[in-house]
């Protein structure tokens, strides 16, 4: 007998979203009725700038029926995630939520703040970590856009009810 079985949706109806996890299920056996785990993942289409199709952070989002059957020609769009909520129904029927949420504020789709809401009830159990990056004037003489790497992180600053906990800085030298 079958004890779990994991199911994946994918989307498959757009060009820029096709293959990105829309929702996983953890159900008991064979019965998608009786769910364990539900993730849903949340995605924005952004424009591209033209200019080697870095992203355009201050146009508005595009629907994610943006060039459905290849209706917009050449034109392009980068997926973003931008949420995540996990269901998790712990023998009950009211499940368990945590929420994590992701910013990018960079032209090259890097993150730079991800918030974790833990249960959207409980905001004792929230902690949000910040992300920055190098400017490409720091890097310059280290070859690292000859070897395509195109961000680097330069601190991640971790924080739980206004408090910071965790630190990271690194030293390019």
């Amino acid at each position: 007998a079958v004890y779990r079985t994991s199911i994946t949706k994918y989307h498959n109806r757009s060009y820029h979203l096709n293959g990105l996890i829309k929702e996983q299920l953890m159900v008991k056996g064979e019965d998608d009725n009786h769910v364990f785990n539900k993730l849903i993942n949340i995605y924005q289409l952004k424009p591209t700038t033209g200019d080697f199709g870095l992203l355009n952070f201050s146009a508005t989002p595009l629907p994610l029926t943006f060039d459905v059957g290849g209706t917009e020609g050449r034109k392009s769009a980068v997926p973003l995630l931008v949420k995540t909520v996990n269901y998790a129904f712990e023998g009950g029927k009211s499940p368990v939520i945590n929420e994590t949420r992701m910013f990018y504020q960079n032209y090259y789709g890097a993150i730079t703040k991800v918030e974790n809401i833990g249960n959207p009830a409980t905001p004792s159990d929230d902690y949000v970590s910040e992300i920055t990056y190098y400017k490409d004037s720091d890097l310059a003489g280290f070859g690292i856009k000859d070897k395509h790497i195109m961000v680097v992180p330069k601190s991640i600053k971790v924080t739980e009810n206004n408090v910071t906990t965790i630190v990271y800085e690194d030293q390019v030298n």
